[in-house]
């Protein structure tokens, strides 16, 4: 208990001390009751806002010191990895009311395109035996990220961004990216193919889509996490944080728009790379055509409730017991009523006003209706879609 609560070394009493570290032990039941995880740790208040809240975000972190350099167990279904050096336990961050409003995000996406993002699940934690209420455990978004999902070694082969810097790697492969495409003209096919060779251009594409379609307000000036692995690799972008996305305020907002053409600074340093690639005609097409798929088919409504539906009802149980605990949200008719007026309210009515405002910044005449006739079997992907 002294590690958490003690005033003077307890990393819950003491929360605003950053990478304050300290030994615990963690065990992990699954649901049918069969233990799967029991060993030393080190654990640390997770977080940047939302460690104010009385109910914090944990890393776990897997050392030697500790016995153990990863946790041996594979956390996620949707994921081949075997073992984790690092995870989160999650509080939901900034959304303290709905509790999954960041988890959804990446599994509405995650089949339907090429992006990394954070696999994870709710769970219930106990601390030192008393109920501390529903989490959700997260792959930790840091430099080690490239490492477990792609089995790379963070101290030798690749960059890894965390907004502006790097948190392993160098300045140099990014700076010079950079520079290039603020110093030549995209619309020439040949800086564009130079381009090309550097960013994974379809995650690139599809990692934007994600963020300007739901409208994430917390980001492009927080929230960023990108890499690219030596020896030939391109940038890769990850989903992160997008718990201030989905506002039903935002639903009809500009946020397309204000990306490419706000003088703001929230936006002037991450919008420039897709700013630029704008003028290059290949680009445009190939973003206006994906962008507009996802919207049709990754984003529709009736596709989406199916995910609201699923991720609602995997914690509607447990939610009496955690409302209980904390007091947030305050009820359950609470509950339900913001994630429909957030959360479904948003994707009901959010195609319409990105379409309008992909049509506007691209230029297109207008939307068309497509329909295929299919004779026999076999799969059809628009825009890779």
């Amino acid at each position: 208990p002294a590690n958490l609560f003690d005033s003077g070394i307890g990393i819950y009493a003491r929360w605003q001390m950053r990478q304050w570290e300290r030994p615990a032990s963690m065990e992990m039941y699954e649901i049918d009751g069969t233990r799967v995880v029991a060993q030393d740790i080190g654990i640390e208040i997770h977080g940047s806002k939302s460690r104010e809240r009385a109910q914090k975000s944990l890393e776990i972190k897997a050392r030697r010191t500790y016995g153990s350099k990863d946790i041996p167990y594979a956390f996620f279904d949707d994921k081949p990895i075997k073992a984790y050096k690092r995870l989160v336990l999650r509080n939901s961050g900034n959304d303290s009311r709905v509790l999954f409003t960041d988890l959804i995000q990446h599994y509405i996406v995650k089949d339907m395109m090429d992006i990394d993002y954070q696999a994870g699940r709710p769970v219930i934690v106990l601390l030192n035996g008393q109920y501390w209420g529903i989490y959700n455990i997260r792959e930790k978004a840091d430099e080690v990220y490239p490492e477990q999902n792609y089995g790379l070694d963070k101290d030798a082969d690749y960059d890894f961004y965390t907004q502006k810097a790097p948190e392993v790697g160098s300045t140099a492969a990014w700076e010079s990216l950079r520079s290039f495409v603020s110093n030549n003209n995209m619309s020439v096919p040949a800086n564009y193919d130079y381009v090309k060779s550097q960013v994974d251009i379809e995650e690139f594409m599809n990692y934007f889509i994600v963020e300007l379609y739901d409208a994430n307000a917390d980001w492009p000036n927080n929230n960023i996490r990108f890499w690219r692995a030596y020896d030939g690799g391109k940038w890769r972008w990850v989903l992160y944080d997008l718990d201030m996305a989905l506002q039903p305020r935002d639903r009809d907002g500009t946020t397309f728009v204000d990306f490419l053409t706000s003088s703001s600074s929230k936006y002037v340093y991450q919008s420039m790379l897709l700013r630029r690639l704008m003028q290059n005609a290949e680009f445009r097409s190939d973003f206006a055509q994906r962008f507009a798929s996802h919207i049709n088919i990754t984003f529709d409504p009736a596709r989406v409730e199916g995910f609201i539906g699923l991720f609602q009802s995997r914690i509607a149980a447990e939610m009496p017991a955690h409302i209980a605990r904390w007091g947030t949200p305050a009820s359950m008719t609470a509950w339900n009523s913001v994630i429909n007026n957030n959360i479904r309210y948003f994707y009901g009515g959010r195609q319409t006003p990105m379409r309008n405002q992909l049509n506007a910044q691209i230029g297109s005449p207008g939307m068309a209706n497509l329909t295929v006739n299919i004779v026999g079997g076999g799969d059809v992907k628009a825009a890779g879609v």
